[in-house]
């Protein structure tokens, strides 16, 4: 006769586990929330001239994605490709872009977005200028 007394403790250990994670265990059932996503448009003194990124010596567009205070994602982008994306929870958000250099040091002011609500299965938008007078010496 075969003893399945081994079983019980790995077996709770991994669903002790699996419920720390966050994770279900039932068929089908899940608790993630649902994504959307947040695409940043850039330019720089509204336009879209990948000389123009050279010109301010700017490598990424980096964008920072804050719940209340917290860091949820830090994306980046090359500059020339003007536009930066994130998949997030449905959910409300602030976020920070920058365009920076090689070394991740700002070559600009960082423009502050708020109040941006994120919803299930869309994409918001965002369209983020860096005038000249954005750009740090």
């Amino acid at each position: 006769m075969r003893s399945t007394h081994a079983c019980v403790p790995i077996t709770a250990c991994v669903a002790a586990a699996c419920l720390a994670l966050g994770c279900t265990i039932g068929p089908g059932v899940s608790q993630d929330p649902p994504w959307g996503s947040l695409r940043v448009l850039s330019s720089i003194d509204g336009t879209t001239r990948s000389s123009d990124c050279n010109r301010v010596g700017a490598k990424d567009l980096e964008l920072g994605v804050y719940e209340g205070s917290t860091s949820v994602a830090t994306v980046t982008a090359y500059c020339d490709a003007f536009e930066v994306a994130v998949e997030l929870p449905e959910g409300d958000y602030d976020a920070d872009v920058t365009l920076v250099d090689a070394s991740s040091g700002a070559v600009s002011t960082t423009a502050r977005l708020r109040a941006l609500r994120v919803l299930a299965g869309t994409e918001l938008t965002v369209e983020v200028d860096f005038p000249w007078s954005a750009i740090l010496p």
